[in-house]
C-alpha cells in the first residue's frame, strides 16, 4: 500500500518514530521517498529503525539489514534489544543548514544538459538556449532559494515541536508547494522544448529516480549526461539525401542545426559549401516553422526590423508562383540569389551562389514549406 509521507526530509527522528508505529500496526516499509511511502502488510512487529539522509556518510560501514533504500534515505532496521546508534562522520555548517537532495541536483544538472545543442537561431522565441536563459533558469534559482527559506522554517517549527516534546508533521501546504513548484518547472521546460520526447524523456528521468535507489547520485548524472547527448543533438543523416535530391550540384559537405521550442516547432539552419571544377557552389537556409499567428508576427518582426541584418523586400523581385503566400528573390553582388518563402506558418529563407536555377529553388521550398504539386 502507498501512503503520502507525513514527516519533513530532514526530520530523521521523526520518521524512525512513525515507521516503528507503523511496524507495531502491522505495516511493514519496503520504499520510502520524501513524498510517499510503500508499505506491505504482515504480522505487528516491535523493529526499530534508523533513518540516514542520502548525504550521511557512516563511519564504518553498517553490518545491518537494510531496507527502503531511495535517493533520499537509507534505513535500517533492528530488533528491539539491538542499539539503533550508527556513527557519522560531521557535515559542513552549509550542509547542516541547508540539505541539498540529489533531486535537486538532479533538476540543477538537468537544467544544464537539456540545453545541448548548437543551434545559431537567433530568434528569441525559437531558440532552446535563449528561453533556458531568460525564464527556465530564474525560476529555477528562484525556486532554489524559496525552497531554502521554506527548509529554514520547517526546521525552526521543528525544533520548537521537540522543545515542546511533540511531532511536527506536514500540512497541506507544503504538499501543495511541492506540486505548485515541479508543475512550474516542468511548464518551464515545456515552454522550452516544446512538444516533444524531450519531455517525455524528462518525466521518465524524474520517475526513474523516484523509483530506483542509485548509491551515488554520480551514477545519475552520469546516465543523464548520456542519454542527453543521445536525445538532444541533432540527427544529421538524412539532410545529405535530402539536398542532392532537390539540388544534384549540392557540394557534400554541410553544416546544419535545428531547434525546437513550445513556439517555433521546427527550426533549421543549413550551410553548405564546396569547391567543384574550380567553382564555389555555396547553399545556405533557414527554415522555420512557427505555433501561432503570434509567433509568426513576431517572427516578420524580428526578420523584417530586428535582425542585424533584416530583410527589406521591397527591394525583391516578386516571384510568378501562386503556390506561395509570399514569394520573393532577390540578386545581390557575387551572383548570390537571395529567396523568401512564406505560407502559414512555414517560413524559408534561402541564399544560393551555385549552378542550382530558381525552379530547382522553388521545388525545395514547396517541400519544406508542405506545398503539394510541382
Amino acid at each position: 500500500m502507498i501512503e503520502l509521507n507525513p514527516i519533513y526530509l530532514f526530520d530523521k527522528e521523526g520518521l524512525s518514530g512513525y515507521l516503528h508505529q507503523q511496524a507495531l500496526n502491522g505495516k511493514h516499509i519496503t520504499y520510502v521517498t520524501s513524498d510517499f511511502l510503500v508499505f506491505k502488510r504482515g504480522a505487528p512487529k516491535d523493529l526499530r529503525f534508523t533513518v540516514l539522509l542520502s548525504d550521511d556518510q557512516p563511519v564504518e560501514k553498517v553490518i545491518r539489514k537494510r531496507i527502503a533504500s531511495s535517493y533520499e534515505y537509507c534505513i535500517y532496521t533492528f530488533e528491539k534489544e539491538e542499539d539503533t546508534s550508527i556513527a557519522l562522520r560531521k557535515r559542513s555548517r552549509f550542509a547542516k543548514a541547508v540539505y541539498v537532495t540529489p533531486l535537486t541536483n538532479f533538476i540543477i544538472c538537468l537544467c544544464s544538459f537539456a540545453m545541448i545543442n548548437t543551434s545559431q537561431n537567433n530568434f528569441i522565441f525559437g531558440s532552446r538556449r535563449a528561453l533556458y536563459a531568460r525564464i527556465t533558469l530564474p525560476v529555477i534559482i528562484i525556486s532554489f532559494l524559496l525552497y531554502c527559506f521554506w527548509l529554514w522554517r520547517r526546521k525552526k517549527a521543528l525544533k520548537k515541536a521537540r522543545n515542546n516534546q511533540q511531532q511536527l508533521y506536514k500540512n497541506k501546504w507544503d504538499y501543495m508547494g511541492k506540486l505548485v513548484c515541479l508543475s512550474i518547472i516542468f511548464i518551464n521546460f515545456f515552454i522550452v522544448l516544446g512538444f516533444s520526447y524531450y519531455i517525455i524523456f524528462i518525466i521518465f528521468l524524474y520517475l526513474l529516480f523516484h523509483f530506483i535507489y542509485f548509491h551515488s547520485t554520480l551514477y545519475i548524472m552520469i546516465l543523464i549526461l548520456c542519454m542527453s547527448i543521445f536525445l538532444f543533438l541533432p540527427d544529421h543523416s538524412n539532410q545529405n539525401n535530402m539536398l542532392k535530391e532537390y539540388f544534384p550540384s549540392t557540394p557534400n559537405g554541410y553544416i546544419y542545426h535545428d531547434d525546437q521550442t513550445l513556439f517555433v516547432s521546427k527550426y533549421e539552419n543549413l550551410g553548405a559549401k564546396s569547391n567543384i571544377n574550380d567553382f564555389k557552389e555555396t547553399l545556405f537556409y533557414d527554415y522555420y516553422q512557427v505555433t501561432s499567428s503570434w509567433v509568426l508576427h513576431k517572427l516578420e518582426e524580428y526578420l523584417f526590423i530586428k535582425q542585424e541584418t533584416p530583410i527589406q523586400l521591397d527591394t525583391y523581385e516578386r516571384l510568378s508562383d501562386n503556390s506561395f503566400e509570399q514569394a520573393y528573390m532577390k540578386t545581390v553582388e557575387g551572383g548570390v540569389q537571395l529567396y523568401y518563402f512564406q505560407s502559414g506558418y512555414h517560413i524559408l529563407i534561402l541564399a544560393n551562389n551555385s549552378s542550382n536555377t530558381t525552379e530547382q529553388v522553388i521545388r525545395f521550398a514547396k517541400m519544406k514549406l508542405n506545398i503539394e504539386g510541382d
